[in-house]
């Protein structure tokens, strides 16, 4: 399934762009009780399973198609994923660009980069299609590419932290840059996780260690 692409880390929750993580799409996800974990991606918003999706407002479609940007991050997109889908979201006519040029984008979209394109309402719209995605797919596992410069134990180790209570993609990288390592992690004192999470998370961080070890 995943032919050429190298140094993968998995999850099973709705993956979601730590720059994405206040929209408001997340917010209705919440409320339609998705499962999600935010980490930094280096292309596209959200991944669920070997799917990854990039969201788009119509006015930042149409920014993007004139100033050149989107080809760069529709590039990213196929080199770094299997499935691929770019949803556009928002109502009107946007910018004053002429209906044939956006259809030949969309037709390079769908034809050169191998990416479905759907135009949807609004946040709540896209959070309804992404939740009915995510129960499409069961709890199959999302695929999300290794971060340039860092070693498959480190991303392993950020993956996994991150899926605990209360920790956050922010909180897992101060833990791994902190410790260095899992077993290091694991065996901390409370001073020691105090001095990297603070009073409160640490000490439900190291209550919830406790109880699974």
């Amino acid at each position: 399934m995943l032919a050429g692409k190298k140094n993968w880390v998995i999850s099973n929750l709705i993956i979601v762009d730590n720059r994405e993580f206040r929209s408001n799409v997340v917010k209705e996800l919440f409320k339609l009780g998705a499962e999600m974990s935010s980490r930094q991606l280096s292309a596209g918003d959200y991944i669920i399973g070997d799917l990854c999706i990039e969201r788009k407002s119509l006015e930042d479609f149409h920014d993007s198609m004139i100033d050149k940007r989107i080809f760069p991050q529709l590039r990213g997109l196929k080199a770094n994923y299997e499935k691929r889908l770019l949803i556009v979201e928002g109502e009107g006519s946007g910018r004053n660009i002429h209906p044939n040029a956006v259809k030949g984008l969309i037709a390079s979209i769908v034809v050169d980069y191998g990416i479905s394109v759907i135009f949807l309402k609004d946040c709540c719209e896209t959070a309804e299609l992404l939740s009915i995605i995510d129960k499409r797919l069961g709890k199959k596992v999302s695929i999300i590419p290794k971060c340039e410069g860092m070693g498959n134990d480190y991303d392993s180790a950020i993956n996994l932290l991150c899926n605990i209570p209360g920790i956050g993609f922010h909180n897992a990288k101060k833990l791994a840059d902190s410790f260095k390592s899992l077993k290091n992690i694991f065996l901390a004192e409370k001073n020691d996780l105090k001095k990297v999470l603070g009073d409160k998370k640490s000490i439900k961080f190291f209550e919830f260690i406790e109880k699974a070890l």
